[in-house]
């Protein structure tokens, strides 16, 4: 299986069922397959909502899509990845996030499907800061071979500090009803490659699929 791809689970599992902080804690990926130097910095679990990135208050779509999304909500586990050891750091793709959200799969798909209408919508925005006014350029697109269904989103502030123009990217996977996010800098292949990783570690850890099947897909 190439490296950043993944099977999904729909049609294979009950992808209504919902998922424990304690069984999402349990499916985070360990620190050791992102590198022998990859160390957890964080772990939180909680209550998962619309935590994507970007300032969307001056889009006029945004208040109506908010609305769809209130619902969309559900158990979450999340981790915070340093890749990289303190001596190299510097590179603003370090330090990773990584998101596990349980939901109905119907719910989950739906978050997907808002994310993609809101940033379609509002694909630049103004947004002030305490220095001076910054515009925020969003894009997503559809990844394909990546779990049931999967957006790859990118930001791009302009306007602003020594990093004006530098893009972010998030990757946020359905497998079945979890929602897998991947909050990275600017490593896009990066991005993608951990999410594929976290999206197989579900797939084996909370419905069960066969670690065989992972290899051989």
């Amino acid at each position: 299986m190439p490296p950043s791809t993944a099977p999904g689970i729909d049609g294979q599992a009950d992808t209504d069922r919902v998922f424990t902080t304690s069984r999402l804690k349990a499916a985070l990926l360990p620190a050791r397959s992102l590198g022998a130097d990859a160390r957890v910095t964080a772990t939180v679990t909680g209550r998962f909502g619309d935590y994507g990135r970007g300032d969307f208050g001056t889009c006029e779509a945004r208040e109506e899509l908010e609305r769809e999304s209130r619902d969309l909500d559900g158990d979450n586990a999340q981790q915070t990845v340093r890749v990289t050891p303190a001596a190299q750091r510097g590179d603003r793709s370090d330090p990773v996030e990584i998101e596990l959200a349980s939901m109905t799969a119907g719910r989950a798909q739906r978050y997907l499907d808002i994310r993609q209408r809101l940033l379609d919508a509002c694909p630049v925005v103004t947004v002030d800061t305490e220095a001076a006014p910054v515009r925020e350029h969003h894009r997503a697109r559809s990844i394909g071979h990546l779990g049931d269904s999967a957006l790859l989103e990118t930001e791009r502030v302009t306007g602003g500090d020594e990093y004006d123009g530098v893009a972010t990217h998030d990757v946020v996977v359905r497998a079945g009803g979890v929602l897998v996010l991947v909050r990275n800098g600017g490593d896009e292949d990066r991005a993608v490659r951990i999410a594929a990783l976290a999206t197989r570690r579900v797939r084996a850890e909370l419905y069960g699929a066969d670690p065989r099947d992972l290899q051989g897909r």
